[in-house]
């Protein structure tokens, strides 16, 4: 990105997605990973091995979870798939574990971004995927706090989302350049998850969080034999946005927005 100097440290890249856009969720979430680029590498040659291990192209939770598309073949009445079900989930569980090294995640009630949220903000927005993208962002720079790192996180969300509105939020945060270093913002890019390994692992993250907090709401006990729940494992920052959460989120923005008003974004 231009403004940052070249980077000599160890470079890290955030994978973003989301899950819930479907009209039977109350939430929606939006949920990723960060790891080092050379984690990443390693990842992606343990993902293809754990695809072809199991005869699937890639991995989609939705699909899995309902047994449709590349999954297809697991579906059955009696359950008598669930063996490789579970294994699946247990292989590509694990190899996130292995190779990520943070997730990070924020739904949002679609009740409360209708009331919540202004009216101008849901505008420039676009939806609630661009506001939680936004809001991913900053959460980047709490874990950057923590673990002192201090150079740009390049970001990678799926290609197929609200792009413009999500580039704008990008551009907005970046005019600022206190904010760009603050929030540790590099370059931001659109591609295929069905192609970029990654984003994959990081559709598992966003299910995972939205199926969370659905059991939490709906009071359901968690199953802690289910592979899928070690993700929690991992250091994490799932968050429910509350009034308290969005209000903030509303100030910040709208003081980061004027900036980049005046400065002609």
């Amino acid at each position: 990105m231009a403004g940052y100097p070249e980077r000599n440290s160890e470079m890290f890249v955030a994978y973003v997605d989301e899950s819930g856009s479907d009209d039977a969720n109350d939430y929606i979430g939006v949920g990723g990973l960060i790891a080092p680029i050379e984690h990443w590498k390693a990842f992606e040659g343990r993902w293809r091995e754990i695809l072809a291990q199991h005869g699937v192209p890639y991995s989609h939770m939705r699909e899995f979870a309902h047994s449709t598309g590349a999954f297809r073949k697991w579906r059955s009445p009696n359950k008598q798939f669930e063996p490789e079900r579970i294994k699946f989930s247990a292989d590509i569980c694990q190899c996130i574990l292995d190779h990520a090294i943070y997730s990070f995640g924020a739904i949002i009630t679609k009740r409360h971004w209708k009331t919540l949220v202004p009216e101008d903000m849901r505008k420039d927005m676009g939806g609630p995927y661009a506001f939680l993208g936004r809001y991913c962002m900053t959460r980047i720079c709490v874990w950057a706090d923590d673990n002192g790192q201090t150079e740009p996180v390049d970001l990678v969300f799926e290609k197929g989302q609200p792009e413009s509105a999500i580039r704008l939020q990008h551009s907005v945060l970046c005019r600022n350049e206190n904010v760009r270093k603050e929030y540790r913002l590099g370059n931001l890019r659109f591609e295929d998850k069905r192609g970029v390994l990654p984003l994959q692992a990081a559709d598992v993250v966003a299910y995972e969080l939205l199926k969370h907090f659905n059991d939490l709401a709906s009071g359901r006990t968690t199953d802690l034999r289910h592979p899928l729940r070690r993700l929690r494992e991992m250091p994490n920052a799932w968050n429910k946005l509350t009034s308290l959460n969005i209000g903030r989120e509303v100030a910040v923005w709208r003081t980061v927005r004027e900036y980049a008003r005046r400065s002609r974004i």
